[in-house]
């Protein structure tokens, strides 16, 4: 079944919230000593919406039970941990707070066997688990197949460092435009009424699918960027290829750490 989405509801603070969110994420990574810092300056959600078709309605997967309760015992075991609560400056959704990810190292360490496994779907009954009580009748997970290929765009700020970390070194400006993105998986969506709690994630690409140009696999299907290094108004070198793979490798990794199964994204409904 096709599902339609009105585009135009993906605003500009939410644009804003995701811009905050791929800065965040490139602050952390680490980057070729010939890259300086990354700054996302731009993202434009464009005006072609992604084709949504509704494939399977299961029972949520025992992960989006087993999550909050590994959470806790983590906490738990951290006494010197101070919990933060989320101010109200971050709330950019009346209605709920922005998703977190979960995907903590016990975590991943659980899942390094399963994570190349696409769940099946058929197994996954009302006995999410045998120590699961929060489960309710309530509880779904909708199964959906997107597809997008459009004009969704961001602009991001760098320099190019040459004979760096001298003191003598010298770096160059850089703008990369990326644009033309095509992006296919299958999403899962759960909703969880005992918690009031929705999660989001992806399921594996199987075997030789979703691969880009470079082979590589990933949800991203296919990117285009483009760059000019140096200043506008003097001579600027364009299109350079290893900045504009790192870039895009980048991306293709955020996408598959952060949202591919088990991981996956949190709304906390209010």
């Amino acid at each position: 079944m096709s599902v339609d989405l009105d585009w135009q509801k993906l605003d500009k603070e939410l644009a804003e919230y995701v811009k905050e969110f791929l800065n965040k994420h490139f602050q952390t990574i680490t980057k070729p000593s010939f890259i300086g810092d990354i700054q996302v300056t731009a993202f434009d959600w464009g005006h072609d919406a992604p084709q949504i078709e509704i494939v399977n309605i299961t029972d949520p997967f025992p992960e989006f039970y087993e999550q909050e309760e590994q959470e806790q015992e983590l906490i738990a075991s951290s006494p010197t941990i101070e919990q933060s609560q989320p101010s109200p400056s971050t709330d950019y959704f009346s209605n709920y707070q922005p998703p977190r990810l979960i995907h903590t190292p016990l975590l991943h360490q659980q899942h390094d066997e399963e994570i190349n496994h696409v769940p099946d779907t058929s197994i996954h009954t009302n006995n999410n688990s045998a120590g699961n009580t929060k489960s309710t009748e309530m509880d779904f997970q909708v199964h959906v197949l997107i597809s997008y290929k459009g004009d969704m765009s961001m602009t991001l700020m760098t320099e190019l460092r040459m004979n760096y970390p001298s003191v003598m070194f010298m770096s160059l400006p850089i703008q990369l435009c990326v644009r033309s993105i095509e992006f296919e998986a299958t999403a899962v969506v759960a909703y969880i009424q005992s918690m009031k709690r929705v999660c989001v994630s992806m399921l594996e690409e199987e075997e030789h699918s979703g691969r880009g140009k470079d082979g590589i696999e990933s949800l991203l299907r296919d990117v285009h960027i483009e760059s000019v290094v140096g200043d506008e108004q003097k001579q600027v070198l364009k299109n350079v290829g290893k900045i504009e793979k790192f870039i895009v490798d980048q991306l293709r990794k955020m996408l598959d750490d952060e949202l591919v199964f088990p991981s996956y994204q949190l709304i906390e409904l209010n």
